[in-house]
């Protein structure tokens, strides 16, 4: 009976000094590029056996995923992403680092309005339907804004180029007869998003890129009727930032453009 509880003493303290004893992970990522522009995307690969994870990417922003999305950096500055890899009860972890710097986009591809515009773009029809103006902006002097138009009409600005992997991002704001009248965003004729209504103050948006020719399209569409709406009845963006571009240039050029309101499509 002695002996049998000896060894029962010996396999529970083998089980619990084994169940303390927790291997040391490894941790190792790589990143696509060590120097990017401001909104160009880097890819991170994470090449750790750790169990659990944890991303700090040095501008406040942090993950647990095991493989985390690309990653976008919004202001120029020289970041620090750290990786740490943890054991599966947590209690031992090792830890990889790696500097990124992020390069002040250039102003080429920033499209705020100021004195103008150095950007071709083109216009539904025969009439550029949007201006520039000074009465609302979310940055500087100037934005763009959409002019009056008809009930039943729409204002189309658009801007084509080739572009390398990124995001774009804009500012936008609203004063329109809710859900009837609406500013809408389309990337080569897709829809990504729509706004209607009073949104107060400026909304910040981004949408990821992919390498090669886009079309960015920008439409204040009024519905049939007005209902004696008493507001701006118009849309505003501003503060612009595009993929960084290629060298094609798109000559300045009038085009149709129409709506399928059914399918939310540009042709």
């Amino acid at each position: 009976m002695k002996k049998s509880f000896f060894y029962i003493t010996i396999i529970a303290s083998l089980i619990t000094l084994l169940s303390s004893c927790d291997t040391t992970p490894y941790a190792s990522f790589t990143i696509s590029n060590e120097t990017v522009a401001v909104g160009e995307t880097v890819s991170i690969n994470n090449n750790s056996n750790g169990y659990h994870y944890l991303w700090e990417f040095g501008d406040g922003e942090e993950s647990i995923d095991s493989y985390p999305a690309d990653y976008t950096y919004n202001k120029e500055g020289n970041y620090t992403i750290t990786l740490t890899a943890f054991s599966k009860n947590g209690k031992n972890k090792s830890i990889a680092i790696q500097t990124l710097v992020v390069e002040a986009t250039s102003a080429n591809n920033i499209e705020d309005f100021e004195g103008g515009s150095t950007f071709t773009w083109l216009y539904y029809n025969d009439g550029e339907q949007w201006d520039i103006g000074s009465s609302e902006v979310y940055e500087g002097s100037y934005a763009s804004y959409s002019r009056a138009i008809s009930n039943n009409d729409r204002a189309t600005k658009l801007i084509e180029d080739t572009y390398n992997a990124g995001t774009i991002s804009f500012y936008s704001k609203v004063s329109s007869e809710y859900n009837y009248d609406f500013l809408k965003f389309y990337i080569d004729g897709d829809l990504k998003g729509s706004w209607s209504g009073t949104t107060g103050g400026w909304e910040f948006h981004t949408y990821n890129v992919s390498a090669g020719t886009h079309t960015f399209l920008w439409e204040y569409e009024k519905d049939e009727v007005d209902y004696d709406y008493t507001g701006d009845d118009r849309a505003y963006i501003d503060y612009i930032t595009f993929p960084i571009t290629s060298n094609k240039k798109i000559k300045n050029k009038k085009i149709r453009v129409g709506c399928n309101k059914e399918q939310n499509n540009i042709y």
